[in-house]
């Protein structure tokens, strides 16, 4: 399946105006899905697995301050690709995990199937995560270690942005 394929059958189904319905905006290239929650960005972004058999969904809080390669004044064209996952969290069939289940894709029905059990945890599970990081310490402490230390200048631009600290 291309991503001309999966846009298709993703309009098909009721994702789209599911997410519109629960407060969040979908991206210009129908790959993402944003909220704008007083400072912070609530991104949910899709990645449609080869073949067409799956879709893995990457979830984050972004602030646009470390987001320095991302032009904010094209806000939110291009926002899905400029943001990577740097939670390293998934909602999956399971919820919100590290890894886990994706979401299979394979026929309409099945997507269907899949896009009913992706708003009820968007809604139970995501939404309520998304609300928990409330202040710049709480979105630091969501940013998953390896990116937090281990990230090159990315790691000290988030150093100096939510910890003060000089480099």
């Amino acid at each position: 399946m291309t991503i001309a394929d999966f846009k298709r059958r993703l309009k098909d189904t009721r994702l789209v105006d599911g997410m519109k319905g629960i407060g969040f905006s979908v991206g210009p290239d129908f790959l993402f899905f944003y909220r704008l929650r007083g400072e912070f960005i609530d991104l949910i972004n899709l990645q449609p697995l080869a073949g067409g058999n799956g879709l893995r969904i990457h979830v984050s809080v972004y602030l646009p301050s470390i987001l320095p390669n991302y032009d904010m004044t094209k806000f939110p064209k291009g926002l899905g690709s400029a943001c990577g996952n740097i939670s390293y969290l998934y909602l999956t069939t399971n919820g919100i995990a590290y890894g886990g289940n994706h979401w299979k894709t394979k026929t309409d029905d099945i997507f269907q199937d899949s896009v009913n059990g992706i708003l009820a945890k968007v809604e139970s599970e995501l939404i309520p995560w998304f609300d928990s990081i409330e202040t710049k310490k709480d979105l630091y402490n969501s940013i998953h270690e390896n990116v937090r230390v281990d990230n090159g200048d990315y790691s000290r631009m988030l150093e100096r942005e939510f910890l003060g600290k000089k480099s």
